[in-house]
C-alpha cells in the first residue's frame, strides 16, 4: 500500500486541476452517493435493492459526461 501511495501523490500534485463542468458533475455525484450511503448504513438498511438508487446515479452520471463530450465543438 505504501508503495502505491507515493506515485499516486505525486500525480496529484504535478497534475493540472482544471475545475470544468465533468469536474464539478463528478464531485456532486460523488457527495449524493456518500451522503446516500452513509443514511441507509446508519439506518442499517442496506440491501441490493436500496443500492440500485446508487447505481442509477452513476448511470445518469456516466450519461452526463457521455453528454457534455459530445455537445463540445
Amino acid at each position: 500500500m505504501i508503495q502505491a501511495t507515493v506515485p499516486a501523490g505525486l500525480g496529484v500534485l504535478f497534475t493540472p486541476w482544471r475545475f470544468d463542468r465533468p469536474l464539478i458533475v463528478a464531485v456532486i455525484t460523488t457527495a449524493c452517493a456518500v451522503i446516500m450511503l452513509w443514511r441507509m448504513f446508519g439506518l442499517k438498511k442496506v440491501t441490493g435493492a436500496s443500492l440500485i438508487p446508487v447505481g442509477l446515479l452513476y448511470a445518469i452520471f456516466a450519461a452526463a459526461i457521455v453528454w457534455m463530450a459530445v455537445e463540445r465543438p
